[in-house]
Parts: C-alpha cells; structure tokens; sequence
C-alpha cells in the first residue's frame, strides 16, 4: 500500500478560526462551520465530554419545530447525562466585536420556551451556554444575564483557546459537504502526481489509484496540508464549474485581441501563427480579422485527456464536414440562434484564463509523495494499468 505524507504541523483553535474567516462563502457558512466545532467541543473538551450524553446541532435537534423550528436564537442543544437540556448559542465574532442586549435577548428568549419530548412530558431548558470568539461583553449584555433562570454562563475567546481538547482529533469533523468534495479535486490536478511512473507499468493516473482503493480520501495526515487541498480544490471547483464566465480575466495575463472591434467573431478553423515551420503558440489567428496573442507558454500546461485545454477549442471549434453524410458541422450556429456572436471567442479566451489559473493553484499545492514499490494488488490488469 502505498503511503502519502507531508510536513506535519500543529493546528491550533486560532489557526482554525483564521481559515473559517477567510475560507467561508459567507457568514451563514462561516457560523455553521464554527457550529460544528463547537459540537466537538462539547463532546471532547474534558470538562463538558462526561457531563453530555447527547449534543445536537440545532437542525438535529427533534423537538426544535416547538421551538419555532428555524434558527431563533439557538445553536446547539445538549442533554445531560441526567436528563437536562442546555441551550447554547454561538458566535463566531472578530476578537473586538462588543455583544450586545439584544442579541442576547433573542437567545434567551427561545431558551425560555418549553417543548414536550417523545414521553410527551413537558421540558425546558434548565441551563443556557453562550459561546463566542470575543471578550468583549457589553456592561448591557453582561446586566442581562446576571441572575438569570435559567442560569447563563458564557465560554469567550480565552477559554476555547486555553482548552485541553486535543482539536487535532476533530478538524475533519468541521468540514463542510463542499470541503469534502474539494479535498479530491486538487490532488487530482496535482502537477506532481498526475502520472505517477513505477515498474512494471508506465503509469497509473493518481484518479485510478483511488479507485483501485491504494489510496483513501485523506491523503496528509497533518490537518494544514489538508486544508491546503480543500481550500486549492475549492477553488478549482468554482473556477471549473464557472469555465465559460473568465473570458475577462485572459487581460490579466497580458492576452491581446486585435480585430474585433469589425464585430466579425465567425469562426471557419483557427490555426496557431508560425515561427519558420513551427507553431507559435502564443498567437491564435481565429479568423481572417481577429488574432488572440500573447498567450502565457503556462497556460498550455494545462493538459486534459493528453492534449492542453486551448488546443481542444481551437481544433474542435471549426466548420467540418462529414465525409459520408456531407452534413456539415458549424459551431457559429449555436451562437447565432442563442444571440451570443461572440460566444466561441468569450469561450476560447475563457479557457486562456481557465489554464494560466489551474496551473498557477497546482503548483501551490504541497508535494504527495508516494514512499515505497508499488504493490501489485491481486487483481489483473491490462498493460495501461487499467483493470481488466
């Protein structure tokens, strides 16, 4: 079995802080990240691991539609051992936000209400947690909770820092579905490992290797490089998905068009300029008017099935005829009658800029490297390493 490892290196609650600030798409997916770790910190946090027999994220929770059902104030609810529920609202605060009276008062509020269980006996919440990443409490907000029923004590930034729970054992606990997805991506992309060499075959893609189960989907065993894949496949995946909306971005790398302004974008067959007999490949000649230069050398080191990405649009993209039928091919149709002359141009350049990105995302990734002979599985396969 093959091995993947990477410098490991401590990760610590600020660390993790940090990422969800700069990471998350918003401030919903930044509190339901910080949600869940405090999940985990109930549960593994030595002080509160043998007092909780249950916790729940508030959308888990089975008697929160009495509650209102939707987010009201409440984050997560915890059950004691003996019995008693706890209500706990978190906050994911920059270290100088104040809390405030009234988000207070929202809490306490739903906290305040009561809700029958499963026995059909009435319970309320006999304890309220207020979890925040500030300090800075409010003399207002401080005055609310004072002698409140039911009792309020608050966890603040120093507290969740000074913890003895080992957050090592719980940051793949806090990723979100995309980051799960994410985590495949980049490595898949990896410059370093698309081809991995070895006797006796010349070489087996790293995507096959995950399905011939040699490799699992954590790939790093230290959470730093980790979360380097997430945020690099992340990433990846947005600028993928959105391929067609970056023919703007191809100006960033310098990329000239020339001849456009005569509003001619028809397309017959593109060609790359010449040098003597060789191709220049910074300089496209789309049509007889247009000429896309230019072109960064890196981004044709963008390769998709062994050919780079821009190759494929300019040999794809041209009027063919088939020899057979005689039926004619012509990609300037689709523009036309969805109104988007400038489509094949927007698209060839949007893939200038889907390259130079890709290839420059690759290669901040950390280094996989696979220690050891491959071992030959019990399975037989043909001379491309494919499963027969």
């Amino acid at each position: 079995m093959s091995e993947i490892i990477a410098t490991a290196t401590p990760v610590t609650f600020q660390s993790i802080l940090d990422r969800f600030r700069r990471e998350s798409s918003s401030e919903r997916d930044k509190g339901a990240r910080f949600e869940r770790l405090m999940r985990d910190y109930l549960l593994t946090e030595p002080h509160y691991a043998g007092l909780f027999k249950t916790v729940w994220l508030w959308s888990d929770f089975p008697y929160r539609a009495a509650l209102g059902g939707q987010d009201t104030g409440i984050d997560i609810v915890a059950l004691t051992a003996q019995g008693a529920y706890w209500a706990v609202q978190c906050k994911c605060y920059q270290e100088s936000t104040a809390i405030n009276k009234s988000e207070v008062d929202g809490f306490l509020a739903t906290a305040g209400r009561s809700f029958m269980d499963d026995y059909g006996q009435t319970k309320k919440f006999e304890h309220c947690l207020w979890i925040s990443t500030t300090n800075n409490w409010g003399s207002n907000a401080e005055e609310t909770i004072h002698n409140h029923i039911p009792a309020v004590s608050h966890l603040s930034l120093s507290h969740l820092e000074n913890s003895s729970m080992n957050i090592e054992n719980v940051w793949h606990e806090i990723m979100s579905d995309l980051d799960v997805v994410a985590r495949f991506i980049a490595p898949i992309h990896s410059s370093n490992q698309t081809t991995v060499d070895y006797t006796p075959f010349e070489g087996i893609c790293l995507t096959d290797r995950f399905q011939l189960g040699e490799i699992d989907g954590t790939f790093v065993d230290d959470s730093v490089s980790f979360w380097q894949f997430v945020k690099s496949g992340c990433a990846l995946a947005d600028l993928h998905l959105r391929y067609e909306d970056h023919a703007d971005g191809a100006a960033e790398f310098g990329v000239s068009v020339t001849g456009a302004e005569a509003g001619d974008y028809t397309v017959t067959k593109m060609r790359f300029s010449k040098q003597g007999n060789n191709a220049e490949k910074s300089q496209i000649i789309y049509n007889d008017r247009i000429t896309v230069g230019n072109i960064p050398a890196e981004a044709y080191d963008y390769i998709v099935n062994g050919k780079g990405a821009i190759e494929w649009i300019v040999e794809r993209y041209a009027v063919t005829t088939h020899k057979e039928s005689g039926i004619v091919n012509n990609p300037n149709d689709w523009a036309r009658e969805h109104n988007q002359p400038r489509y094949i141009l927007d698209l060839l350049l949007s893939v200038i800029t889907l390259s130079v990105r890709t290839v420059n995302i690759v290669n901040t990734l950390p280094k996989l490297e696979f220690l050891g002979e491959f071992d030959v599985l019990e399975t037989n396969r043909n001379e491309t390493g494919k499963k027969v």
